[in-house]
């Protein structure tokens, strides 16, 4: 499956739309209004909430807790003063691996060390992402999890 990571260029709150490859929406992700939490919500096309993240505002670098719909709770986040090559989401055994950070071209692998999906920014002046989903078991987690590493990247820029 292939999908698309567009933003809306002039929000207030960062509105982001992950479209397939007909241009259909299949998510859309609204952060809240600066706060010390720096919450994120991701919805499904029909307006379902399917996760969420939030920044732990007490830690020295960025950490996050991810909850999806269901209650499920994952955590991940840098482990020193810059984004690392590899991300380990605590909880589900999952990693992110940056092939080019500053190019935002990274991979999902789950704990078996199968490539889940992996995203690459395309070039021109439009913030587009492509992401090739390998295994559609987790999608709302390969989603949420490419939004918060989206985020990650700018907030590194």
């Amino acid at each position: 499956m292939e999908l698309f990571i567009k933003e809306k260029i002039a929000s207030l709150n960062d509105k982001i739309d992950i479209l397939d490859g007909d241009d259909q929406v299949v998510y859309r992700s609204k952060r809240n209004a600066p706060t010390i939490k720096d919450e994120t919500h991701i919805t499904d096309a029909a307006g379902t909430e399917i996760s969420s993240f939030y920044d732990n505002p007490l830690a020295m670098t960025r950490q996050y807790t991810m909850v999806m719909a269901d209650g499920r709770k994952y955590h991940m986040g840098q482990k020193g003063i810059h984004v690392n090559d590899d991300i380990t989401v605590e909880g589900l055994g999952w990693h992110l691996k940056s092939r080019n950070f500053m190019l935002a071209a990274y991979d999902i692998f789950d704990a078996n060390g199968e490539k889940v999906a992996s995203a690459t920014l395309k070039p021109g002046i439009h913030r587009i992402y492509r992401i090739e989903v390998f295994d559609e078991s987790d999608l709302d987690i390969v989603a949420t999890l490419f939004v918060l590493m989206k985020h990650l990247v700018d907030r590194k820029h």
